[in-house]
């Protein structure tokens, strides 16, 4: 988690003041990144950080995948994209005459990153801060992929256990109340604490204005997008290596995998229209309950609804569930 948003936020910088070749692909390789399936994107790190991975292979460095070095490496795989993505919002509340008086005035990024980016971006974080706390915490694919050992286990972990090999409801139920209790905690303390994240009234455009540049301003761009390249770049080529095998071709003919397909939109589409609608519908009473004085405290609250879910123990990755434990 800590990780993950220590890594982005230099990221997201570079993203706002760079303008170079493959940015666009880059930013949708983010977006990406979060609806990759959990299986496959571990697939993926085994291939590269695997003890006969590509890292081993050409470097001769072994890291060990398995255990608390390879979760960790997962999830920033995972959480560290999505950390961007949440940043970048923050910086597009940035007001454009912020950024021209910048520019006249001849600030260093660093000073325009104290003096006028920290002051958005401290608003994106809570909310990227408790999403990827609640992923992290919550992890079951992950962990129970690469845990290798008992020390690693997570609550999701331990719940699953619990009912698929003592069967032990009661047990069960109370490591899911456990974690339900501590998510709702955690997110508790961390909004209460949080500034509001509102928009700007000035904000008219977001152009963005040239600020003086430096050495070490370029030297930290380049280490984040060596960081980015490293992180996200080879798991990535490594999910599409089974292309190149001879049964690729056997599958992709398969009727199974059609009838696979075709169950997942059954599922996938009126799951998507359902939740679109919902989201529309709490939207719009968001939106009605802002500059209503009884129902000013509202629109915060339906905001972090889309939270709450995360909570509950679902016993699957970020794309699918084996079954919640209610």
């Amino acid at each position: 988690m800590g990780i993950s948003i220590l890594i982005a936020i230099p990221v997201a910088s570079c993203l706002v003041h760079r303008r170079f070749f493959g940015r666009s692909f880059l930013l949708q390789l983010f977006s990406v990144s979060m609806v990759v399936p959990t299986i496959v994107a571990i697939l993926g790190l085994v291939v590269v950080y695997g003890r006969t991975g590509w890292l081993s292979q050409l470097f001769g460095l072994q890291i060990p995948l398995y255990g608390l070095t390879g979760i960790l490496l997962a999830h920033v795989f995972f959480n560290m994209p999505l950390a961007v993505r949440f940043l970048l919002q923050g910086y597009d509340l940035i007001p454009s005459g912020q950024w021209r008086q910048a520019s006249q005035l001849g600030f260093s990024r660093l000073s325009a990153f104290r003096l006028i980016e920290w002051h958005y971006v401290k608003k994106a974080l809570p909310g990227a801060f408790v999403l990827i706390f609640m992923l992290c915490f919550s992890s079951f694919a992950v962990v129970l992929s690469l845990g290798g050992e008992l020390k690693s286990s997570t609550l999701e972990v331990a719940i699953y256990q619990a009912l698929r090999f003592d069967f032990d409801l009661g047990k069960a139920s109370f490591l899911a109340l456990m974690q339900v209790a501590i998510c709702t905690l955690f997110a508790l303390v961390v909004y209460r604490i949080a500034p509001v994240n509102r928009q700007d009234a000035s904000l008219l455009s977001t152009d963005r204005y040239i600020l003086k540049d430096s050495f070490w301003a370029k030297a930290s761009d380049l280490a984040a997008m060596l960081c980015v390249f490293l992180l996200v770049f080879p798991p990535f080529i490594a999910i599409f290596d089974p292309v190149f095998s001879a049964t690729f071709f056997d599958t992709l003919l398969s009727s199974s995998l059609w009838k696979s397909v075709m169950v997942s939109l059954q599922i996938a589409l009126p799951a998507a229209a359902v939740s679109l609608l919902l989201g529309i519908c709490f939207g719009v009473l968001a939106r009605f309950c802002v500059g209503r004085r009884y129902l000013s405290f509202l629109p915060n609250k339906i905001e972090h609804l889309g939270n709450m879910i995360l909570m509950v123990p679902w016993l699957g990755d970020r794309n699918g569930a084996f079954f919640a434990v209610a």
